[in-house]
């Protein structure tokens, strides 16, 4: 984008070789119904021009992401979904999400949570207008300029199969929508479970998903049996027992007839009321106890009138879904640089060169109509920029969104990073550079910041950070061997429930003490060859290395890879 003449500049003198700072007073582009995001070109004298980060206009929300809980298509669905404003919204305003062509269905929501993780407040929201496509969602508290905002939508009917690039949020203070990072509905997944928390030994709660009733069932007396590893004790009361028919409401509720086999690993239930043929259900255990012994390999099998779904598999997520870091990614002809979740823009052939030296991920393109996040990297997420123009300094990005510079390597090691994990970027692409890591102290520390790699001794139970979750390591043996690989230093500290059962950011790539799997909406996909991982971009990361794969859903079938 050139500068509109005429301009009022202002510029701050320095050497030839040294960096020099341009003031411009001018007007910005008007606002409109597509977020624009812009660059300036610079010329000075007869020097070749260049090109600055992307500058966004008139967003009132960035960094969307939508998670959602289930991805098959037409299911009812639990949505995630987070953002940071950009402009201050006042109680009585509004939330607008959007989804432009009308398949995601919210009018069967039934309930919204809405949460300020920087003032720690969170409020049930009421009022809120739902239709086909959109949900407008009044505030109860005000929200200010550059906090962080989490709305959990309960019931949200999933769109048809396809990838979803439409999905936007806006606000009342600002009208202009900022976009969410595409995501893929399949036509399946399977039948899931998932423990939380998954530590051995501890008391849990069992998610069993995406079951479909074979055949009638009457209620009372057609019965479902559980059969979980040895070691596993499922409870005694058929009260921690509950039963979700997500097709007929009616075929809901909690299990009051006797159980048989409870107290055990193998317990047989008696469904509470009649299920449909083709209903789909979900199975919820209370109370019950994990083994003692970790495996990342553990299924659950159920007998009775229940089976998974018919329909195909899944498609495996490319580097053009999930956006892992040091992915190249094409949106609409233009080439980026992943990290974080955020897109750095490459401006020149001569520095997507430099970028290619050190990172060999093999590019990809974005979904039609995707656009670059601008929104701020994950917290923890590591930077340089040196092989592209000599700066030695090595950056974290702290829980302010903010630089966070290193002084030398032995304060970075000190720090508790993972050297292995540095993701080189074309340029800064105009995030602020805040006070340096040494003066944030512990603040900005591998485990204040949950960064990748980050391995905390927290009261003797040992953790390793990836994507955002604290992954437990089960003894010291396994924590030998994961120090093999992962060389940051193990630092001390609180680790709580919150971080152990957080959600997994979508395109990290894990190595699980032997298989490799790319995370993607809470789920694992295991890539079948490494071949398979380069060929699908995620050439430009080394995997973080973690003890198991700690509960979450693992996609043992999908196509198109």
């Amino acid at each position: 984008m050139q500068l509109p003449n005429p301009f009022a500049c202002e510029e701050t003198s320095q050497n030839a070789s040294q960096q020099r700072h341009i003031t411009a007073v001018g007007t910005n582009p008007a606002a409109s119904a597509i977020t624009q995001a812009n660059a300036i070109a610079v010329q000075a004298g007869n020097g070749t021009a260049e090109t600055t980060g992307s500058i966004s206009f008139g967003e009132s929300v960035t960094g969307v992401s939508v998670v959602p809980s289930t991805w098959v298509a037409g299911a009812s669905a639990t949505y995630v979904v987070s953002f940071r404003a950009s402009d201050e919204v006042g109680v009585g305003a509004d939330i607008f999400l959007s989804e432009t062509a009308e398949e995601t269905d919210f009018t069967g929501v039934s309930g919204i949570l809405v949460t300020d993780s920087t003032q720690a407040w969170h409020f049930v929201a009421t009022g809120a207008v739902l239709a086909d496509g959109s949900a407008r969602v009044p505030l109860l508290m005000a929200v200010k300029s550059e906090d962080s905002v989490t709305m959990t939508l309960v019931g949200v009917k999933n769109p048809p199969a396809g990838t979803v690039s439409d999905f936007a949020v806006s606000t009342s203070a600002d009208f202009v929508a900022f976009d969410a990072a595409p995501f893929t509905i399949g036509a399946s997944a399977g039948a899931t479970v998932s423990v939380n928390p998954s530590t051995t030994g501890s008391l849990a709660t069992y998610v069993i998903s995406n079951l479909y009733a074979s055949a009638p069932m009457s209620g009372g007396s057609s019965t479902i049996a559980l059969d979980a590893p040895t070691g596993t004790v499922f409870p005694n009361s058929p009260a921690d027992y509950n039963l979700e028919d997500a097709t007929t409401p009616s075929g809901s509720g909690t299990v009051s007839a006797a159980l048989a086999g409870g107290g055990s690993n193998d317990v047989t239930l008696k469904v509470p009321n009649g299920i449909n043929a083709g209903d789909r259900l979900t199975i919820t255990v209370l109370d019950g106890i994990n083994p003692s012994v970790a495996s990342s390999t553990d299924t659950i099998g159920l007998v009775g009138p229940v089976t998974g779904p018919a329909t195909a598999a899944v498609p495996f997520p490319h580097a053009g879904a999930t956006y892992p870091s040091g992915a190249i990614i094409s949106f609409s002809g233009a080439d980026y640089v992943l990290a974080g979740g955020h897109a750095f823009a490459v401006t020149s052939p001569k520095i997507r060169a430099a970028v290619e030296k050190v990172d060999h991920a093999q590019a990809e393109a974005a979904a039609a109509g995707a656009k670059p996040s601008s929104g701020p990297p994950r917290a923890g997420t590591l930077l340089t920029t040196r092989p592209v123009n000599g700066a030695t300094t090595v950056y974290v990005v702290g829980t302010d969104g903010e630089l966070h510079g290193f002084a030398s390597p032995k304060q970075f090691t000190g720090d508790g990073y993972d050297p292995a994990l540095v993701i080189t970027i074309p340029s800064l692409g105009g995030i602020r550079a805040g006070a340096s890591a040494g003066a944030e102290g512990p603040a900005a520390n591998a485990r204040s910041t949950s960064s990748d790699g980050a391995i905390v001794d927290s009261s003797g139970m040992y953790f390793v950070f990836a994507g955002g979750r604290a992954f437990p390591v089960a003894n010291l043996s396994q924590l030998a061997s994961l120090r093999k690989a992962d060389k940051a230093e193990v630092l001390s500290g609180s680790v709580g429930p919150a971080q152990e059962n957080a959600g997994i950011a979508s395109g990290v790539v894990l190595s699980a003490l032997g298989p490799v799997y790319v995370s993607y909406l809470g789920n694992l996909f295991p890539f079948k060859s490494m071949g398979q991982l380069s060929g699908d971009g995620y050439g430009g990361t080394a995997e973080v290395h973690v003890p198991s794969t700690a509960g979450l859903p693992v996609v043992p079938s999908y196509t198109g890879t």
